[in-house]
């Protein structure tokens, strides 16, 4: 499967593998107690030094489109611009309008169950105008849950996310 119009200038590939992202149907009355069922559909996860990338592919291999793209926080060191903090897509007209994902930053990721894991990510909007009375960040948190196919599967995940996310640590990283 060709991924190069996927990945920016200098960025590559840590992890990657075939996972389900999965989400809660919604409910036909709230006042209802009715027990929901995961609807999942298989997606091509990949992992990079910059972004979180989720993939819908064809069975053939082929990527059909970009799901969804979250980028991990700059370790900064003090020496950076911090204007320079997103990577900028170079087809802009790829992705979808009104879903810039790449302002939503990954905070954490979380076991859950047995071959599920769970990636917390915020979202942040620029803040209102000068003339307005409030002149800070918004934030809206989300929470993206994808299934392994295996509990391994989901430790490496796991495992390799957390690295991203704090590269100091000493834990393995499987690759």
């Amino acid at each position: 499967m060709s991924r190069s119009p996927i990945l920016l200038p200098g960025e590559g590939i840590r992890f990657q593998s075939l996972v389900s992202a999965s989400s809660l149907k919604r409910r036909p009355s709230k006042l209802l107690s009715i027990t929901t069922k995961k609807k999942t559909k298989s997606r091509m996860l990949l992992l990079t030094n910059t972004r979180l990338i989720c993939v819908k592919i064809e069975k053939g291999g082929r990527v059909l489109a970009i799901r969804g793209e979250w980028v991990f926080p700059k370790v900064t060191t003090g020496k950076e611009n911090s204007n320079s903090e997103k990577p900028k897509p170079e087809k802009e007209k790829e992705r979808k309008k009104g879903k810039d994902s790449l302002n939503q930053t990954v905070l954490s990721v979380d076991p859950k169950g047995e071959k599920e894991f769970v990636v917390l990510t915020v979202r942040q909007t620029p803040p209102l105008p000068a003339n307005s009375a409030s002149s800070c960040l918004h934030q809206a948190m989300k929470s993206l849950s994808f299934i392994a196919d295996d509990s391994a599967l989901r430790s490496k995940w796991v495992s390799n996310i957390q690295h991203a996310l704090d590269p100091t640590t000493t834990s393995s990283v499987a690759a």
